[in-house]
């Protein structure tokens, strides 16, 4: 059985990930891949060395309560208005899931953050 009788119309249009120039050769700083042109500092570098392996084997909290409470009290804000993600492209599908309808219209400026024409075409919605 063929899976395409199952494809979301608007996901089987999606073009493949194409990732931009990675200049490797040339002594440059690499701005569109978020990667520091400074050497790691020496705080974390204790702070890995001295890092308890041991619950790494493990899955986090699921709720990131610790997390959350900390955050919450440095920015003075409630725990509940404090989420948890594994970064913001995360952040960012989870905020178009939950708000956008499908045939919805999403604003957004130009030039953009490349994700945004992506999450916002995974919802069906229109830019």
């Amino acid at each position: 059985m063929s899976s395409k009788r199952f494809e979301r119309h608007n996901i089987a249009k999606l073009a493949g990930y194409v990732p931009g120039e990675q200049p490797f050769d040339a002594p440059v700083t690499k701005l569109n891949t978020n990667e520091s042109p400074y050497p790691t500092s020496p705080k974390v570098q204790d702070a890995i060395a001295n890092f308890a392996i041991e619950g790494l084997r493990r899955y986090p909290q699921p709720t990131a309560d610790r997390f959350r409470a900390t955050a919450a009290s440095v920015h003075q804000v409630a725990r509940e208005n404090v989420i948890a993600t594994r970064g913001g492209d995360e952040l960012l599908r989870l905020l178009l899931t939950t708000f956008v309808d499908p045939g919805a219209c999403v604003g957004m400026t130009d030039p953009t953050y490349s994700l945004y024409p992506i999450l916002t075409a995974i919802q069906d919605a229109l830019v």
